[in-house]
């Protein structure tokens, strides 16, 4: 009779992992499908072959754990967009050449209607960067005005950044243990998938 081997312990995909997929931890505005990807990007840099229930599990965490890094990434990405609409008010209200109007004054009130034209019109538009660049700003000055008024999110972002990159990170150097390659393979995904996000966000 021919010898056989250890019993095989690799599974297919667990149904509770499958169940966790199905109703990943997601915010509002967030894809599932996403998720999804995400989890069988992680599945296939180190379980290409199937795994055991441990190992799913494992993948699962570290999926949720970049997830959240990724998050942080995509709204720290957002944050100077979010800002240039206040930009555009401030160097509207700074440029008036009968000197920054009285908040709450009827000047003030028609500049506020100015910056909401800046985003609804192309000549509005045209018009106020005129407005700008007569008053010597630089051709990028909503840009930078939105990045200076957004310094106190990008600090808080930052923060939570460093926090969720932590977090991840010390769960992979706990997988060390068990596998130094599983971990290596995870954490290379893992960051890729971080970087990829980032990238696409910017």
């Amino acid at each position: 009779m021919a010898n056989q081997g250890p019993p095989d312990s690799s599974v297919c995909l667990p149904r509770f992992i499958q169940t966790q997929l199905d109703n990943p931890p997601i915010l509002a505005g967030e894809n599932p499908v996403d998720f999804k990807i995400l989890f069988n990007e992680l599945e296939c840099s180190c379980l290409e072959a199937g795994g055991t229930v441990a190992e799913y599990v494992m993948v699962y965490q570290v999926t949720v754990l970049t997830w959240r890094l990724i998050r942080v990434e995509r709204i720290r990405a957002s944050i100077i967009r979010h800002h240039r609409s206040p930009a555009v008010l401030a160097l509207l209200r700074r440029s008036n050449e009968r000197g920054e109007p009285e908040r709450g004054s009827m000047a003030d009130h028609n500049t506020m209607l100015e910056a909401i034209a800046y985003f609804t019109s192309g000549d509005a538009r045209k018009k106020v960067k005129s407005r700008f660049a007569e008053a010597g700003y630089a051709e990028d000055a909503v840009e930078v005005e939105a990045f200076l008024q957004s310094q106190k999110s990008q600090a808080q972002i930052e923060r939570e950044s460093a926090a969720a990159q932590r977090q991840l990170l010390a769960f992979l150097k706990e997988l060390e243990h068990r596998s130094a390659k599983r971990a290596r393979q995870l954490r290379e995904a893992a960051l890729k998938a971080v970087k990829s996000a980032a990238a696409k966000a910017g």
